[in-house]
């Protein structure tokens, strides 16, 4: 089976360009998808569609049907944006063209049912045949997932959603999938399970503290290597009460630069810091990037401040940065940059 080729048949049903498929790839790859993904989701999804027209489930129309639902209904995917649903579902009919008098093309009753599925999806209320079967499809790993299938796609969807305080997000996680244990009665032990599981569950995160002005290559490195460990990363910034305008401008500026992190600014000692944060159920490790010998030595002293001020142990993870992006460092790019702006954005990850 070529998914692709079922893919691209079900966009020129609708009139779209087959083209376009590549475009809808490339956003389901974007960095900050961990479960809504082309391989993870998308691509687990097609294969039961087609499985669904090959056993007379679904009619030819209504297999590009579901699979154009498929290709868009998570296709606009940002955790603060509340209308993502609609949105994508917008994006469909922006991209549709009108076909009404060809027979091999769409109906406008039946862009009108893609359009409704996507705008349903928010809240996977079925209201006739194929809505219930994609929205099946869309929570199969509640319907009929065992613990670990649950577990895995959890922590996929947590990190998606990982700009939240933990504390916050788990409350109304936790209340979402216990209604499922109605809408899926068959499964209701598995999903006990996970609800189970998760209280007990502490997810491991990295606190990659710094004043990062600016946020700038070698930073990004240190991040992408803890994102490797951690179950997500908060950045922070230490609150200079004497400076509070310029902190609060350091604040704004990494969150337009890193928009899907957690970015949080703190008073007094890391530590108190560390553990204000534990108290939301997390389990925080204190992340350090290192250049050279010369951080290890410093870091090293201020780790047996911390150890000395709060008297136990404290969890310090040091990783070790690119060597080519040893010599970055903020303060040099300041000093670049009124010299030449465009030289000094050589050094910024993004323009």
């Amino acid at each position: 089976m070529n998914l692709l080729n079922e893919y691209k048949k079900a966009l020129a049903y609708f009139g779209i360009p087959e083209e376009r498929i590549f475009d809808i790839i490339l956003e389901y790859r974007k960095p900050h998808r961990f479960y809504h993904t082309w391989d993870y989701h998308i691509n687990y999804m097609g294969p039961s569609i087609i499985k669904m027209y090959n056993e007379g489930i679904i009619t030819l129309k209504e297999k590009y049907i579901l699979l154009a639902t498929l290709l868009y209904h998570d296709l606009v995917y940002e955790p603060l944006n509340k209308n993502n649903e609609l949105d994508s579902a917008d994006l469909f009919f922006k991209d549709a063209e009108e076909n009404y008098n060809d027979p091999n093309q769409s109906t406008a009753d039946e862009r009108l049912e893609v359009y409704n599925i996507i705008v349903g999806s928010k809240n996977h209320k079925d209201f006739d045949k194929l809505s219930k079967l994609f929205y099946d499809l869309d929570l199969e790993g509640l319907r009929t997932g065992d613990l670990s299938r649950m577990i895995e796609d959890g922590i996929r969807v947590m990190k998606e959603y990982q700009v939240y305080d933990y504390g916050l997000y788990k409350g109304g996680r936790d209340a979402v999938i216990a209604t499922f244990k109605d809408k899926y009665p068959e499964n209701a032990y598995n999903i006990d399970a996970y609800l189970q599981w998760l209280k007990y569950y502490k997810p491991k995160v990295g606190l990659y503290a710094g004043s990062f002005n600016p946020f700038h290559k070698g930073h990004l490195d240190i991040l992408q290597r803890a994102e490797l460990t951690y179950d997500k990363v908060i950045l922070a910034i230490g609150n200079n009460p004497d400076k509070k305008d310029a902190t609060e401008e350091q604040l704004a500026n990494l969150k337009k630069v890193l928009p899907y992190h957690q970015v949080e600014c703190f008073t007094g000692f890391l530590t108190d810091f560390v553990s204000k944060l534990e108290e939301s159920g997390v389990e925080v490790t204190i992340v350090k990037g290192l250049r050279g010998g010369e951080d290890l030595d410093y870091e090293t002293a201020q780790l047996r401040y911390m150890e000395d001020y709060t008297g136990s142990k404290v969890k310090m993870h040091y990783i070790v940065g690119d060597a080519r992006l040893s010599h970055i460092s903020s303060s040099a790019i300041k000093k670049i940059m009124p010299l030449d702006q465009e030289f000094a954005k050589k050094y910024l990850p993004w323009k």
